[in-house]
């Protein structure tokens, strides 16, 4: 499963790297500017969600605010190795740029209500626990991309669908949340696992 979910995500990044970054490799653009971008656009999210209460509408627009997010967060790595700018420095802010609007926009969701406090608590320390564990499988030498079940880019489709359906059901978002806790333990395990076998 891990083997052919990497082969799919490799196809849509050749797909986009055709229609989208290779316009802005050709142009030089700064890697760093997406990696900003992204983080710019949590903080545009966070804010809709925290509005939430003025109009569904806005959760709505959150949700689409959120898939602009991840993408320039995945497609910002990509045009970093286009460009021959790759660099420590860069993957060090581009992870931390991806946790802390991740937390902002959690925190929106739970200044609005439209989630529970304490679901949005249970969210945030699942996801965190995923970047940990593959960080420091890494640190020791085991390659951890690809494995688990819910990798950032299935965390934002969830929590993207349930904004959208959220002017028709009013928990869709508490829901998603949960969701996205229980994919992320079964993550976290999963690489647990992977690395655990992989180590000496």
């Amino acid at each position: 499963m891990t083997s052919s979910k990497r082969k799919l995500e490799k196809s849509l990044l050749t797909t986009i790297s055709n229609k989208v970054i290779s316009p802005l490799a050709r142009r030089d653009l700064d890697p760093f500017i997406l990696t900003y971008s992204a983080f710019g656009t949590s903080l545009l999210t966070a804010c809709l969600y925290a509005l939430a209460a003025r109009s569904k509408i806005l959760v709505v627009l959150g949700g689409v605010t959120l898939l602009v997010a991840g993408f320039l967060d995945a497609i910002d790595g990509e045009l970093a190795r286009r460009t021959g700018k790759v660099s420590e420095r860069g993957s060090f802010l581009d992870s931390v740029f991806d946790k802390l609007g991740e937390a902002v926009i959690a925190v929106g969701m739970a200044l609005s209500g439209i989630a529970s406090s304490i679901v949005v608590l249970v969210f945030i320390v699942c996801s965190l626990l995923v970047s940990y564990v593959r960080a420091k499988a890494e640190q020791l030498g085991v390659e951890i991309a690809g494995i688990g079940v819910a990798e950032r880019a299935e965390r934002i489709i969830i929590l993207a669908v349930a904004s959208f359906i959220y002017p028709f059901w009013s928990e869709s978002l508490e829901y998603g949340l949960l969701l996205v806790a229980a994919l992320s333990i079964i993550t976290i395990v999963q690489r647990v696992v992977y690395a655990y076998n992989k180590l000496k």
